[in-house]
């Protein structure tokens, strides 16, 4: 929109192109002579007015009209002094309301008038908007040899209104990219607040923020009445380009890194995604926990004292570890005081305490095979040397055990006799078989008299019935030489991350002294929490629903592999707990067949993922804790879909 005015000697004078449809979109053009005594100006403000109202106009409202002709020292109408009436010199009067035509600022009026463009700038709340006064040619003419800071050009595209983060973060952020890649070089002068503001359609108050702190960080410096500067000091920074991703087949990039972070390197974390069927590790969310689970949350936090709310004790809350104690003397016949127990994130950093505290690289570290992968992990960063022991249906076998030499040979050895054993003797984790008391005797012995240590995971135990249940290896154990290692995550919800280890006396120290080194502590506050869903019953009560719940999950996933899966999966019962393991016939990979269930939406583990050296029949790895019977029976239909027509 483009329209002109012509004030002169009380009259206004429409140009052609005045009032019909305007030309070049968002720009109101004025021409005006420079003051004298008698300056009319009835007529401008309808017309600028209306010109405002124009379908291609911003919304814009000038303010009311003003007809009569307004000498030096009179006053202007309130809401043109926004702007100090369009650049009629103006002064405030201390004694009277509003602006006033400044008196001392009156000159002859000159040959040729003073044209100056106005342009909408961006809407207030209000509805209303400013107007900027720019020089006429601006729009056509060539720009200017003085250096103005650029300002759409670098920052309006970078701004993202429907983005989650604020848009200060973003112009700071972008303000931060611009410098490091050299947009703005050292030296290099920014533009200023108001007018940043005015084209990112931002407050002031949110650019002078951002300035701010990045005056703070050093990015960029404030020279008082110069603006802001890239700092003439800072070395100007090019962003390096990202190296191009390696690929399958491609040649790894070379590091400067260690021989236990190129073992890390070549681990693949799982992100966090929707749980598939048969997925391992999925633990049932009741909604009765869940509002338990709160109500205890919010009368805990409340009662809670400022010293509650800082650092704890990096062993663990004395009230959790004395709950702990009572609850493993009661169910596990595990024998312990509270001192001997320390708080963890979970079973893994147990073990990760355990391999730092008591192997030196080089070690040997026996594990059942199959094995909890993450176990061989954690064993292989350690840089133990592994032995797998085959697993028969007794769990570890101890056969191989020669304590009669390990009397013989005293402490531990580099050769062959291990430092440490990692073992599931409740119920082996993946394949599911108790060890018997008598192997749990010979594995003790052999450790006292060899002086290696036991890492008892007690995988599951919980979900067992207590009838048929046998006393833990710590609680038969008279030499000191196990370590017990329990988690609250797979029995409670795994987001809530402890875990606990029950350690002998002579290891507490190290043991806590590695996990302060780690990350301190575990959240004193869940630990308030999980204390009072302890001693309140809530625990042993939810405990006990889900082993019914867990039970009848199992029954009814071996019922519906029988019924719609027969002479493909074969599902062998071996106590309850949150997964199974299917026998496939013996021509299949189970590699091949978790592939093409994973194509079908089923979430599987090949027993082979799990094993180390012996050989073993194909087999699948299915969890059924997490996944209500309807969501089983969908996915025993989609299994059925997929392994039709596969020869057995």
């Amino acid at each position: 929109m483009r329209a002109a005015f012509d004030v002169r000697q009380g009259r206004l004078g429409h140009w052609p192109l005045w009032p019909g449809k305007m030309r070049d979109g968002r720009t109101v053009r004025l021409c005006y002579p420079a003051l004298n005594r008698k300056v009319a100006l009835s007529g401008l403000w309808p017309s600028l007015h209306t010109a405002a109202r124009s379908p291609e106009s911003a919304d814009v409202s000038l303010g009311r009209s003003w007809s009569r002709p307004r000498s030096a020292g009179a006053r202007l109408p309130a809401r043109s002094g926004r702007r100090a009436a369009f650049g009629i010199p103006c002064r405030r009067n201390a004694g009277r309301a509003g602006l006033f035509i400044d008196r001392t600022r009156n000159h002859a009026t000159p040959a040729v008038s003073k044209p100056m463009i106005f342009r909408p700038m961006a809407s207030r709340p209000c509805g209303s908007a400013m107007l900027r006064a720019m020089p006429p040619d601006s729009a056509t003419s060539p720009p200017s040899t003085r250096a103005r800071p650029a300002v759409a050009a670098l920052w309006i595209a970078a701004l993202d209104r429907g983005a989650p983060l604020p848009l200060s973060r973003q112009l700071a952020a972008a303000l931060r990219a611009a410098i490091a890649e050299g947009q703005l070089g050292a030296g290099a002068r920014l533009p200023s607040t108001r007018a940043l503001a005015a084209e990112l359609g931002l407050a002031r108050s949110t650019v002078v923020a951002v300035f701010e702190q990045l005056a703070a960080e050093g990015y960029i410096a404030a020279q008082p009445g110069s603006g802001y500067f890239v700092p003439a000091s800072l070395t100007e920074v090019r962003a390096v380009p990202p190296r191009e991703v390696a690929l399958p087949g491609m040649r790894p990039v070379s590091r400067s890194i260690s021989r236990v972070g190129r073992l890390l390197g070549e681990l693949n974390p799982q992100p966090r995604t929707p749980p598939r069927p048969f997925e391992l590790g999925h633990a049932d969310i009741d909604a009765r926990l869940v509002a338990t689970w709160k109500r205890l949350a919010s009368q805990t936090l409340s009662g809670r004292s400022r010293l509650d709310w800082g650092y704890g004790d990096p062993q663990g809350e004395p009230a959790l570890r004395q709950a702990i104690a009572d609850y493993l003397a009661a169910a596990r016949g595990v024998r312990c005081r509270p001192e001997q127990i320390l708080l963890t994130s979970g079973t893994q950093q147990g073990l990760s305490l355990a391999a730092r505290v008591l192997l030196d690289p080089g070690d040997a570290a026996w594990v059942e095979d199959p094995c909890y992968r993450a176990a061989i992990d954690i064993l292989r960063a350690a840089e133990a040397r592994i032995v797998p022991v085959a697993v028969d249906d007794q769990g570890l076998n101890t056969g191989g055990l020669d304590i009669g030499a390990a009397a013989q040979q005293g402490d531990m050895s580099r050769g062959g006799t291990p430092r440490l054993v990692y073992t599931t003797p409740s119920r082996q984790y993946p394949l599911g078989m108790a060890m018997p008391l008598a192997r749990r005797m010979a594995l003790l012995a052999w450790a006292a008299a060899a002086g290696a240590w036991i890492i008892e995971d007690d995988y599951e135990s919980e979900f067992q019935q207590p009838a048929r249940m046998l006393p833990s290896l710590q609680g038969l154990d008279r030499a000191g030489r196990v370590i017990y290692l329990g988690t609250f995550s797979k029995l409670v919800f795994p987001a809530l991350r402890l875990g606990y280890a029950v350690l002998p006396e002579d290891l507490v120290r190290p043991f806590t002294a590695a996990r302060h080194l780690a990350d301190r502590q575990s959240s004193s506050l869940l630990q308030a929490i999980m204390t009072e869903f302890m001693l309140g019953g809530h625990f042993a009560r939810h405990l006990k629903l889900m082993r019914a719940i867990y039970a009848e999950r199992q029954a009814f996933l071996i019922a519906e592999a029988e019924r719609r899966l027969g002479g493909w999966l074969t599902i062998r019962p071996q106590g309850c707990g949150m997964y199974v393991t299917a026998s496939l016939p013996s021509r299949w990979s189970d590699r091949g067949v978790a592939e093409d269930l994973a194509a079908a939406g089923v979430g599987a583990l090949p027993l082979s993922a799990l094993t180390l050296e012996t050989p073993r029949p194909p087999a699948l790895v299915l969890g059924t804790a997490g996944h209500s019977e309807a969501a089983i029976a969908r996915a025993v239909e989609r299994m059925a879909a997929a392994l039709a027509g596969k020869p057995v």
